[in-house]
């Protein structure tokens, strides 16, 4: 099922999701799994700070790969262009 459907990536699409369910729902709701937006879980854990956030495998991978292996790569072509090669 669907329970909310938003596009954006603000926190006020956060704030609309909580209010759309209320606060009786969101007080039985123990943790939320999103993509690493930075502003879902501040949201999130400025008004349930208890709320446990969890990020879904692909985002984990994708951030690594956007952030760990590209930089490897960058380096691994100036060491090979500074060798000659």
């Amino acid at each position: 099922y669907i329970l909310y459907l938003a596009h954006g990536k603000k926190k006020a699409v956060v704030f609309e999701f909580m209010d759309h369910v209320g606060d009786e729902w969101m007080s039985k709701v123990e943790a939320v799994a999103c993509d690493m937006n930075s502003d879902f879980e501040e949201t999130f854990k400025g008004r349930y700070p208890k709320l446990d956030i969890v990020y879904d495998r692909f985002h984990i991978i994708k951030n690594f790969n956007d952030k760990v292996v590209s930089e490897i790569r960058k380096d691994e072509q100036r060491r090979l262009a500074e060798e000659g090669s």
